[in-house]
């Protein structure tokens, strides 16, 4: 392959918005095909998700208390509530993927359904 192509997905926003669009919770055991397909059309041979793993608590503590970052909350996602907040996606408390974004089971699926599309 002379020139990959790599597509960072932010897993949990992205996630939220297909289950919002949907209306019904999408995980990455369900994610649909027309989503894959996208980025094949697009061109991308690459999928990264960025904070797919466990954040740390002490980094999800942080961001709850930062004045700063609730501003910004505040802006992005109106209505939000401290369950929303996951921590940096960087701050990597275990290298397990959490239950509700699909856990390990729902990553397999994705990664065959990916590699099942090429």
């Amino acid at each position: 392959m002379p020139n990959p192509l790599l597509y960072e997905v932010n897993t949990r926003c992205w996630l939220r918005a297909l289950s919002e669009k949907s209306g019904t919770a999408v995980t990455l055991a369900n994610v649909p095909d027309s989503e894959i397909d996208g980025w094949q059309k697009l061109g991308f041979t690459y999928i990264w998700l960025m904070g797919v793993w466990t954040t740390g608590p002490r980094a999800r503590a942080e961001a709850l208390k930062s004045p700063e970052l609730r501003r910004a909350y505040d802006e992005v996602l109106p209505g939000w509530t401290e369950a929303d907040v996951a921590g940096s996606p960087y701050a990597i408390g275990d290298y397990h993927v959490p239950p509700g974004i699909g856990g390990e089971a729902g990553l397999r699926e994705f990664r065959e359904k990916l590699r099942g599309q090429g």
